[in-house]
């Protein structure tokens, strides 16, 4: 079954603009990734950096934490079970946004396919 070129040329274009949105999602999540695997390892660094190595005890009972352009003090403890609430919550972030990544990147490919296989029939 043949198309008319116009037909053709409007479903290309369609095509491409798909692709080109999906492009720029795939970058994003990627982007987005990055950035929270970087607060992950940021956390675990801060916690490390409040334990100590062998006991893995608190060695700060206390401690500073900026909050915008200012600081407050909290205690040790209280610190470091937020920074692993955090830790866990950015885990489960990460986690939809592999999915949502798998999910792109598979869009992307069958856009790609289907414009070859276009290509492929002229």
């Amino acid at each position: 079954m043949s198309m008319n070129p116009e037909a053709l040329q409007k479903l290309l274009s369609e095509m491409n603009l798909s692709l080109q949105k999906n492009q720029a999602e795939y970058q994003m999540v990627n982007v987005q990734l990055q950035r929270r695997t970087n607060n992950i390892k940021l956390n675990e660094l801060t916690i490390d950096e409040l334990c100590d190595e062998k006991t893995k005890k608190l060695v700060h009972e206390k401690v500073w934490k900026g909050v915008g352009k200012a600081f407050v003090t909290m205690k040790g403890e209280d610190y470091i079970e937020e920074l692993t609430k955090e830790n866990k919550d950015l885990k489960e972030e990460i986690r939809a946004l592999e999915i949502k990544k798998n999910y792109v990147e598979t869009t992307l490919n069958n856009t790609v396919d289907g414009m070859t296989k276009i290509f492929q029939k002229k």
